[in-house]
């Protein structure tokens, strides 16, 4: 709602105005806090001090100060409270009436008629001012306990009036403390604000005044609470596969793994791939594979020439999960996301004198093409301790009468059963009978030194829920009845193999 101030300067009964004008000058009303011209377009209009006037300022009901008559004599003053309505009658409705909608009445307005005496002045002209407040005026601070606010000379404080401490578009609204030592008038929160946002600091017309009888007139400080921001560009990978520093028969894709879920946006600008003397040979750009923890570099074309290269992934390429939101300028870093540093990987390509795809693996369990009742974890022992980092890319577990996928598989590490094995573990257990094969790419599993990797190898196996061997553990055997394969009976410390234990076919690990 909006204030309005009325005096009848001609004694004539009547109160003058200039409908849709939002300049009264010479009219009977001499001040308002907000007039637009046009009851309805209210988006943004003018104060009588002809202040432009939008958003939350509009709703003010205290209009600026004013001149009252000088000429001393008796004089009808009304103060009205109304939306964008200069008609001192108040605001009507369609109907006409001040009850119906967007009537004076119906929007909770009010008149208020009485009488200004004017005796003839004995209060020295001018108000007074601060002449600096602390905090300044849109300042920005980590947190507010109080302002300062000095004056020209002494002042006094009305008790009566509020001074207040607002949040823009936010739920904090205090009153404020108010202490006065001399000039020097400090605004006290009720407890210190942390929140961060925008805060208004409040005073209204004749909170202080002088042993003169001069007040201020209303004004408003600003300041703002920031939250001060840490470090955002600390989103570092935790693996690279090739690994940083190693040597390749040819560079062409890089996977970065990282800690946490990498967010669905990644630039795609391309960035320089440059050999040892910064000569640029090719470009790569980021996309993903199959795992949310990891973004892939793609080299546009592969580099079989010998040589040192590096590349550089620019800061800002790449965002964590958590607290992102591509609609904000920040990409969510002042919720709590975070994004790469700039990192630098370098490779050598040196073509191998040998095929370095020799790491062939020992032995798998279960055995390669058997009969198993479900397919679950298979663990492949290999001659040599196998590398830190296996490639993580899901391999698929194809049913071989229609070509299906019927789930996917992932290179592991066992616990506790040496470093020369891995583990490929699969989505879902099949249960299903059928015969499934699955396909480990070249170059997935690499030896300790990181000197040759795994040819591509293929596993096949049939599930058979009725006739097939299921692992049992020798722990287990205690009080059964076995029978070797070919039908002897046996007892004690059993080794690892096939048996018939109490009727069915089982694999003693």
């Amino acid at each position: 709602m909006h204030g309005y101030v009325y005096i009848d300067t001609e004694n004539d009964g009547a109160f003058s105005f200039n409908e849709g004008n939002t300049d009264q000058s010479g009219t009977d009303l001499k001040a308002f806090a907000f007039y637009s011209g046009s009851f309805t377009n209210d988006a943004s209009g003018y104060n009588s001090a002809g202040q432009s006037i939008t958003g939350d300022n509009r709703a003010n009901i205290n209009p600026p100060s004013f001149t009252a008559p000088t000429t001393p004599g008796t004089y009808r003053i009304r103060f009205k409270v109304d939306w964008n309505s200069v008609d001192p009658g108040g605001q009507k409705a369609a109907d006409g009436t001040v009850t119906s909608q967007n009537g004076i009445a119906a929007n909770g307005g009010y008149i208020v008629d009485a009488t200004l005496e004017v005796t003839g002045s004995t209060t020295p002209e001018g108000p007074i001012a601060p002449v600096s407040i602390t905090p300044e005026d849109q300042s920005e601070v980590e947190s507010f306990t109080s302002a300062t606010i000095t004056f020209e000379e002494d002042v006094t404080y009305d008790e009566l009036i509020e001074v207040t401490i607002a949040q823009r578009n936010g739920l904090y609204y205090q009153k404020a403390t108010v202490s006065v030592d001399g000039a020097t008038v400090t605004v006290s929160a009720p407890e210190e604000i942390t929140e961060a946002g925008t805060y208004a600091i409040s005073v209204p017309a004749g909170a202080f005044s002088t042993a003169d009888g001069r007040t201020n007139e209303a004004f408003t400080t600003m300041f703002a609470i920031t939250e001060p921001a840490g470090p955002a560009d600390t989103f570092v990978y935790t693996s690279v596969v090739p690994a940083d520093g190693s040597e390749v028969a040819e560079l062409s894709s890089i996977t970065v793994t990282y800690p946490q879920w990498v967010c669905d946006y990644i630039n795609e600008t391309p960035f320089n791939v440059v050999d040892a003397e910064s000569n640029v040979v090719t470009t790569a750009s980021l996309t993903y594979n199959d795992n949310w923890e990891d973004v892939v570099i793609v080299l546009e074309e592969p580099i079989t020439a010998e040589g040192t290269y590096t590349i550089t992934v620019p800061a800002g390429y790449i965002y964590s999960n958590e607290g992102y939101d591509p609609s904000a300028a920040d990409k969510g870093v002042s919720n709590g996301a975070i994004y790469n540093p700039e990192f630098t990987l370098t490779y050598t390509v040196k073509a191998a004198s040998e095929p370095i795809n020799t790491f062939v693996y020992k032995s798998v369990d279960p055995a390669n093409e058997s009969v198993v009742k479900e397919l679950g974890d298979i663990t492949i022992t290999f001659p040599a301790n196998v590398a830190n980092e296996v490639t993580k890319t899901p391999i698929n577990v194809i049913n071989t009468e229609d070509g299906s996928i019927v789930t996917t598989a992932t290179l592991g590490y066992p616990l506790g059963e040496g470093n020369d094995k891995v583990v490929l573990r699969l989505t879902e257990v099949v249960k299903t009978n059928g015969t499934y094969t699955i396909t480990v790419p070249e170059g997935y599993i690499y030896d300790y030194d990181e000197a040759i990797c795994n040819p591509e190898f293929t596993l096949t196996y049939t599930v058979d829920t009725v006739n097939g061997i299921s692992t049992v553990t020798i722990d287990s055997l205690e009080g059964k009845t076995i029978f070797t394969i070919d039908g002897r009976k046996v007892s004690g410390k059993l080794q690892r193999g096939a048996y018939i234990i109490d009727g069915q076919k089982k694999f003693v690990k």
